[in-house]
């Protein structure tokens, strides 16, 4: 096994290669132009106050509601719905890589244009990115210099689970307006099996 410096510069190493997967993956996202902003009804794009009546393009049209905006699908309440969420973000993901996706608003209809963005810019995607390299960088820390301690390797399994909830997280919560469902679906689960390795190491950590 390796020596406690060498081990935490391999955990860099896979950390540094990791965010740079998910820096990645949100750069090939398209970004709309326009802004849409909620008020829990309807949507509306946000420069013009027009209300939006759905999105079409591909051959695919859908109306845009409030929970296409949401970052944690995890509130839904059913699996039902959970599943219906991921179907409409595909659809939605599908019209916005579109080389003619139009909005149909209450006046009218406006050109779909997207940018894409070689950095994200929503604060929320780097608080947990931060968030979940200082988790496993500190719980491998603490654990590889008292690796006979159990209550250590307790410590850093909170400290993987809080990697891998907070980094899928990041990644889903900062899409531009939608992300392909199954992708959606993917890092939903992924954030779930985090969190269940954190409050089972975090219960071990207490027990001890």
């Amino acid at each position: 096994m390796l020596a406690p410096v060498p081990m935490i510069g391999a955990v860099v190493a896979l950390l540094l290669f990791v965010d740079l997967a998910a820096l990645q993956l949100l750069a090939g996202l398209p970004h709309p132009d326009q802004k849409f902003v909620s008020d829990g009804k309807q949507v509306y794009l946000e420069a013009t106050g027009d209300r939006v009546l759905e999105l079409r393009g591909e051959g695919a049209r859908i109306a845009l509601l409030p929970l296409d905006l949401l970052e944690e699908p995890d509130v839904l309440p059913t699996h039902a719905e959970l599943d219906a969420f991921f179907q409409r973000q595909s659809v939605i993901d599908r019209i916005l890589r579109s080389d003619a996706g139009e909005i149909v608003t209450t006046r009218g209809v406006v050109p779909l244009t997207y940018h894409v963005e070689r950095l994200p810019g929503q604060l929320i995607f780097w608080i947990q990115l931060f968030v979940a390299n200082i988790g496993l960088l500190v719980g491998v820390a603490v654990w590889t210099f008292q690796r006979s301690n159990v209550a250590a390797r307790h410590f850093a399994v909170t400290g993987l689970g809080l990697a891998i909830a907070s980094m899928a997280a990041g990644l889903y919560s900062s899409r531009p307006l939608a992300l392909d469902g199954f992708a959606f679906e993917m890092l939903s689960q992924t954030n779930f099996l985090g969190t269940c390795i954190f409050c089972a190491g975090f219960f071990c950590m207490m027990m001890n």
